[in-house]
């Protein structure tokens, strides 16, 4: 049997003897020396999504950092998210206290040194707050805080309050009132 020389032939250098080659086909020849000496594992296997894996990776952690940023300064310092309305809040709560009668609200809302006229307003709200009691109008500045409130006193008549606020303790608080008088109207 002869081969012939290395490098001549099939691809890869090798040839099938004489013998061989006549009863095959060519390609049934090629297919055959391929799987017979073919490596298993031979070729790299193609990547499974390690890159976009990492940036996929990347990406959520760097989400998670910017809504804990967000959360952190909205919430906690410097607070851009809690809302801050003011004054106004306190004083409805003020007025909505006075109409549902409720001393332990009142009492809640009650700075330290309020005055004894906030306090024993709080003792007799039946007698001074007869009827419907309605928050007219308001001002506010940094340091104060003043509601006009009208309490009805009869079918025709009312009687007008200013209730006074301050901001103790980085809070709202009900520090005074004083009598306007009263109308008809």
């Amino acid at each position: 049997m002869t081969y012939p020389p290395h490098g001549q032939g099939q691809p890869g250098g090798w040839q099938a003897p004489a013998h061989q080659q006549s009863g095959y086909p060519q390609q049934h020849q090629q297919q055959y020396q391929q799987s017979q000496f073919q490596q298993p594992f031979q070729q790299p296997s193609p990547r499974r999504g390690g890159r976009g894996k990492t940036v996929a990776i990347v990406a959520a952690v760097v989400v998670v950092l910017a809504l804990a940023a967000v959360a952190i300064t909205g919430f906690w310092a410097p607070g851009f998210l809690v809302a801050d309305d003011g004054a106004r809040p306190v004083a409805k709560d003020v007025v909505d206290g006075i109409n549902g009668r409720d001393t332990a609200a009142l009492q809640e809302l009650t700075c330290d040194d309020a005055t004894d006229y906030v306090t024993s307003t709080i003792d007799d709200l039946e007698g001074r707050f007869p009827g419907q009691t309605t928050l007219e109008q308001f001002d506010e500045t940094p340091d104060d805080a003043k509601a006009l409130v009208r309490a009805a006193v009869d079918e025709s008549g009312y009687t007008e309050y200013t209730v006074d606020l301050d901001p103790a303790g980085g809070g709202w608080c009900w520090k005074g009132l004083t009598k306007s008088g009263y109308a008809t109207g």
